[in-house]
C-alpha cells in the first residue's frame, strides 16, 4: 500500500507572489489582494506541476483576464488584446504561450527550498484539464486578484496536493486530514 505525506511547501503569501510576478509587468504598476476561492472554467489556463513519480503535485491557474494581462504586459503588446481575449472567452494562442511562461515563473514559488522538485509539465485550458486537477484545487491553495495598470483585474490560484511517498500506511502531518487555506503561508 502506498502512503501519502503532505508536501513540505509553504503556500506563498501575497507579497511573495507579488515579488515573483511584478518584474514581469514592469514598468506597469501591479496590485494584488486576496480573493474568494474560484473555480477555473472554460478557457482559463491551468499549469500542471508534477512530482518525479508523475503525479500532479501542484496547480497554477490564471483566469482569461489574468492570462491575457500578464502576457500582454510581459511582452509589451497592445492593451486591446486583453479585451479581445475576454470577449472571445479564450486566450489567443500567441498570448497563451506567453501566459505559459508566467505559469513557469510561478514554478519558483512551487519549488521553494526544501520541497520535492516539481516540474511544469502541461499548460491546458480548464476545459481540457486532467480530472486530478479538481482534487488539487479542493486542497490547500492561495487565491489572489491582481490589477496591472488600467487593464481588467485577473485572478490566479496556486494550489498544492498530497504526493505519494511510496511508504506503507498513511500519514497526515496534522493527523486530522485538515488543510489550512490561509494565503498567509504555512507548511502543508
Amino acid at each position: 500500500m502506498t502512503g501519502t505525506f503532505r508536501v513540505e511547501v509553504e503556500v506563498p503569501s501575497s507579497s511573495q507572489l507579488f515579488d515573483t510576478l511584478a518584474p514581469l509587468v514592469m514598468p506597469r504598476k501591479m496590485a494584488m489582494t486576496v480573493c474568494p476561492r474560484w473555480i477555473p472554467a472554460g478557457g482559463d489556463l491551468v499549469g500542471v506541476f508534477t512530482a518525479e513519480d508523475g503525479r500532479i503535485a501542484a496547480v497554477a491557474c490564471l483566469d482569461i483576464p489574468a492570462a491575457a494581462v500578464m502576457a500582454v504586459s510581459m511582452v509589451g503588446l497592445a492593451n486591446n488584446r486583453v479585451a479581445e481575449c475576454v470577449n472571445a472567452g479564450r486566450v489567443e494562442e500567441d498570448l497563451a504561450e506567453h501566459a505559459a511562461e508566467v505559469l513557469n515563473v510561478l514554478g519558483a514559488r512551487v519549488n521553494d527550498a526544501g520541497s520535492p522538485r516539481l516540474r511544469l509539465t502541461q499548460v491546458v485550458t480548464a476545459a481540457d484539464a486532467p480530472d486530478e486537477v479538481a482534487v488539487v484545487l479542493a486542497g490547500r491553495r492561495c487565491d489572489m486578484t491582481f490589477e496591472v495598470g488600467s487593464l481588467p483585474a485577473g485572478r490566479l490560484i496556486l494550489a498544492f496536493a498530497e504526493v505519494s511517498s511510496g511508504a506503507a500506511g498513511s500519514a497526515d502531518s496534522a493527523g486530522d486530514g485538515s488543510a489550512d487555506s490561509s494565503p498567509a503561508g504555512g507548511v502543508l
